[in-house]
C-alpha cells in the first residue's frame, strides 16, 4: 500500500509539473520557456528553484531581467544579448543597417563587435579553434583578433543578419574586394563567380538564402553570377563540373583544364580516362569519389591540385605522371584502399599529409629527385612495411611516420637515419643494384 501511496503521489506531482510547464508557456511564450529550459542548470547552480510554478507571479520582463542577471559575467554578454532580445549588450563598434524580412542587419566595425554579433552565425572566428556558431563557444580575444585582422587585411567586410524578434543570428556574410571564382553547386544554383560567401548557422556555405536574405540593406553590391544546371560543364576549355552518373567517364579532348571540385562526390564513378590535352587537375578535383578504382593521367599534366584524390576510398593504384614535380597537401589522403603508387624521377616534394591513413600501402620508393617529405605525410600508413628515402632528401616533417608501426626506412642518408633514430623507427642500408 505504502508503495501504491508513492507511486501515485508521483504521478500527481508529474501532473502538477505538466500543468505548470502549460501555464508558463501560455503567459511567457514559447522563446521564453526555451530560455529558461537552458538556464536550469545555472539557476540549480545559484540555489533558485527550477520548478515553473515559482516563476508564474512574475511579469514577463521581470523574467527576461532574471534570467538575464544569471549571465552576468562580461564573457557571457552573448548569451544574455539573446535572451535579452536586445542590442544593448553588443560591446565594441559597429553600424545598424536597418530592418526587413524578419531580420536585423548590422556591420561590426571591430572584433569585439564581431564576436558578440556572430553568435550562432557560423562564421569561424578562430579557425581550429572554435567558431561562432557555437553559443557556449567564447573565443580568447587574441585568437579572435588574429583571424579578423587577417580578413581585414584583405578588405573583407561582414555583416551579420540576426533574427528581429530573437537577436539571435542566423547568416554571416562575408564580402570580398575582387570577384571570387566559385563553380559550385549549391542546392538548385550553379554559381560561377561571386565577391560574396554566405554561412548560415550551420556553418555552410548557403547561397540558396539570396532569396529571403534583404541584401540591399549592404551598402555594397553584391556579385553572384548564376550558370545553368548541365550534366557536364565545360567552359573555354576549362571542365567546370561533372553531374553526372555515369560509372565510366571519358573527358572529351577540348579540355585543357578539370577545375576545383570538378568531380567532388560523384559516388557513381569508378573510371575516369583524362586526353593528353589536360595540363592541370585542380584542388579538391576527384575528392569524395569513393567508387573510383582506376584513373589514367597523361603525361600532358604537369600539376595536380591537393586534395586531388583525397576520399577515393576504393582507389587501388595510380601512375603519376612524369610532367608532375610536387605531390601537394592531402593529395591521397584517405586513400584506404591504394596498395601502389609509382612516384616519378621529377617529384621534388612530397607535401604534408600526402599519404594521411593510406592503410593498403605496403612500400613506396621515392626518387633521388625528392628533396623534402612533409609534416604527417605517411602518418597512419599501418600496412607500410619499406619505403626507400635516397641521399636528396634533407628535410622530414614532424609526425611523417607516426602511426606507421611495422616500417623499415631503407637509406644511407645521414639526415634520415638521425630523424628515424630519434624517433625509434627501424633503419636498414640501402643497396644500389649495380
Amino acid at each position: 500500500m505504502e508503495k501504491l501511496y508513492e507511486a501515485l503521489d508521483s504521478l500527481f506531482e508529474e501532473l502538477l509539473e505538466e500543468s505548470a510547464k502549460t501555464d508558463f508557456i501560455d503567459k511567457f511564450g514559447q522563446d521564453v520557456f526555451n530560455n529558461f529550459e537552458k538556464a536550469k542548470q545555472r539557476l540549480k547552480n545559484n540555489g533558485f528553484s527550477t520548478d515553473y510554478q515559482q516563476y508564474l507571479k512574475k511579469t514577463k520582463e521581470e523574467l527576461i531581467d532574471f534570467l538575464a542577471s544569471l549571465y552576468d559575467d562580461e564573457k557571457d554578454n552573448q548569451k544574455k544579448r539573446i535572451i535579452l532580445g536586445t542590442d544593448k549588450e553588443i560591446r565594441g563598434k559597429y553600424n545598424y543597417l536597418g530592418e526587413k524580412n524578419g531580420f536585423k542587419v548590422y556591420q561590426p566595425l571591430d572584433v569585439q563587435a564581431s564576436m558578440d554579433l556572430g553568435v550562432n552565425t557560423g562564421w569561424c572566428t578562430t579557425g581550429r579553434y572554435g567558431h561562432y556558431g557555437h553559443p557556449e563557444f567564447t573565443p580568447s580575444l587574441d585568437d579572435a583578433k588574429k583571424h579578423w585582422n587577417d580578413y581585414i587585411s584583405k578588405g573583407v567586410k561582414f555583416y551579420y543578419f540576426l533574427d528581429s524578434n530573437t537577436m539571435y543570428g542566423e547568416y554571416a556574410v562575408a564580402l570580398y574586394p575582387e570577384v571570387l571564382k566559385v563553380n559550385r553547386d549549391y542546392g538548385k544554383y550553379y554559381i560561377k563567380c561571386t565577391n560574396t560567401e554566405i554561412y548560415n548557422a550551420e556553418d555552410s556555405l548557403d547561397y540558396t538564402s539570396t532569396e529571403k536574405l534583404p541584401l540591399d540593406l549592404i551598402p555594397e553590391k553584391i556579385i553572384c553570377e548564376y550558370g545553368e544546371l548541365k550534366e557536364v560543364e565545360i567552359e573555354n576549355g576549362v571542365l567546370i563540373k561533372y553531374r553526372g552518373q555515369d560509372s565510366d567517364f571519358i573527358v572529351p579532348d577540348n579540355v585543357a583544364s578539370i577545375e576545383d571540385n570538378a568531380f567532388e562526390n560523384c559516388s557513381s564513378l569508378k573510371s575516369i580516362n583524362i586526353p593528353n590535352s589536360v595540363t592541370y587537375i585542380g584542388n579538391y578535383a576527384f575528392m569524395g569519389c569513393k567508387s573510383l578504382t582506376s584513373i589514367a593521367i597523361p603525361n600532358s599534366v604537369t600539376s595536380i591540385g591537393h586534395y586531388a584524390f583525397s576520399g577515393c576510398s576504393s582507389l587501388i593504384s595510380i601512375t603519376i605522371p612524369n610532367s608532375v614535380t610536387s605531390i601537394s597537401l592531402c593529395t591521397f589522403d584517405d586513400c584506404t584502399s591504394l596498395k601502389s603508387i609509382n612516384i616519378p624521377d621529377n617529384v621534388t616534394s612530397i607535401d604534408n599529409y600526402a599519404f594521411r591513413n593510406c592503410f593498403a600501402l605496403t612500400s613506396i620508393n621515392i626518387p633521388d629527385s625528392v628533396t623534402s617529405i612533409g609534416y604527417a605525410a605517411f602518418v597512419k600508413c599501418t600496412s607500410l612495411k619499406s619505403i626507400v628515402i635516397p641521399d636528396s632528401v634533407n628535410f622530414v616533417g614532424a609526425r611523417a611516420f607516426s602511426g606507421c608501426k611495422s616500417l623499415a626506412v631503407k637509406t644511407n642518408n645521414s639526415y634520415v637515419k638521425k630523424y628515424c633514430n630519434r624517433l625509434g623507427i627501424n633503419v636498414q642500408p640501402l643497396h644500389y643494384n649495380k
